[in-house]
């Protein structure tokens, strides 16, 4: 990916980022000396506004032509539903935080499996009853029931 920064008297004001074509645009605002992104506008193959989020610190809403949704959850979910998914569909989740129960959610019919690192696995704290994983892989560890499949990464 590449971006070009535009700046004004010294400001941070707007990056564009591209792929083949332009993805999206961050607008910034000056605050305690430094550049604050409040605004992110997402587009379409032909250039045109596919949508824009509004950022107020972590938080954010979505608008679309013909709705609002609040929160990165919201429109992780909003997408999910879009896909429309069949037994045919995987998903593969490498890592929950933040995501895990809004994919486990709007995923099914799809089926859903986890990648697990080798490198999280800490054979120092292990023994025959316990195994000491990284603590990123709780989530997909206490839905074990909702997960179809485990890819081990070694």
């Amino acid at each position: 990916m590449e971006r070009a920064e535009f700046v004004s008297h010294g400001k941070l004001i707007r990056k564009d980022y591209y792929t083949y074509t332009k993805l999206f645009s961050e607008y910034y605002a000056p605050k305690d000396n430094k550049a604050y992104v409040y605004e992110r506008h997402f587009f379409n193959q032909n250039g045109s506004i596919a949508f824009e989020e509004i950022v107020d610190g972590k938080n954010s809403v979505f608008k679309f032509k013909n709705q609002i949704i609040y929160g990165k959850e919201g429109l992780l979910a909003y997408m999910l539903k879009c896909f429309n998914f069949t037994t045919q569909d995987i998903i593969i989740l490498d890592r929950a935080t933040n995501i895990g129960s809004t994919i486990l959610k709007y995923s099914a019919p799809a089926k859903v499996g986890v990648v697990v690192h080798a490198e999280h696995f800490n054979e120092n704290q292990t023994d025959t009853k316990n195994i000491l994983w990284n603590n990123f892989y709780e989530y997909q560890f206490d839905q074990a029931d909702n997960i179809d499949f485990l890819l081990q990464q070694l």
